[in-house]
């Protein structure tokens, strides 16, 4: 009986596992403990998101699986011969110490603007901004084309139809195609910032 009762936990690793829920349904604004965490006979819950992906150029790269969840309060089944250390003190490894936080953009600001150098030149290959407002939308900023190696100013403006201040969430590289695509190559960016409309101010 023990073993069939390790078994189902091992699968489970819970005493109830939700999966299968939409792309960032509720993960940014907690909407998912709020929906669950009210439910009657529920004492704690944790969020986990478990995807992969590919290491190199396109389709061609080296795949990997990943499993991203709350080291903080995350509550399963664990045995002893898992690991050769606590569950608890594993989890404390997994801790943020630093967590990055988003980039914030002054109320007035109308453009955005971020110096880049790529190594060589790399045909349709684009820079964009992703930003958040303060009701949780997001919305993805195209700059330009990469361009030609050297030091140049990119610059897009800013969307006025979002309620600020605005956040930067990530910087992402984008190739159009169809298919997995990946051209290999590198580039380095730097001073990324705001430029306030009424003054011209960068910040």
């Amino acid at each position: 009986d023990r073993s069939y009762e390790e078994r189902i936990r091992y699968e489970v690793g819970a005493d109830v596992r939700v999966s299968g829920l939409p792309a960032y349904f509720g993960r940014r604004d907690g909407g998912i403990k709020n929906i669950y965490g009210s439910l009657d006979g529920v004492d704690t819950l944790s969020l986990a998101l478990r995807s992969g992906g590919r290491v190199g150029s396109g389709d061609q790269g080296v795949p990997f699986s990943l499993l991203a969840l709350e080291s903080e309060g995350f509550d399963v089944w664990y045995r002893d011969d898992f690991s050769t250390i606590p569950l608890n003190n594993l989890l404390a490894q997994l801790g943020r110490q630093d967590p990055v936080e988003p980039i914030l953009i002054p109320e007035n600001a109308t453009q955005i603007r971020i110096w880049a150098n790529p190594a060589e030149y790399y045909q349709l290959v684009f820079l964009w901004i992703v930003l958040q407002d303060q009701t949780g939308r997001t919305r993805i900023v195209t700059m330009q084309e990469l361009g030609f190696p050297g030091w140049h100013l990119m610059s897009a403006n800013l969307p006025d139809d979002m309620v600020g201040p605005l956040r930067v969430l990530a910087i992402q590289i984008n190739e159009p195609g169809f298919g997995a695509v990946g051209t290999v190559g590198s580039a380095v960016f730097d001073n990324l910032h705001a430029v306030i409309g009424s003054t011209g101010e960068e910040v």
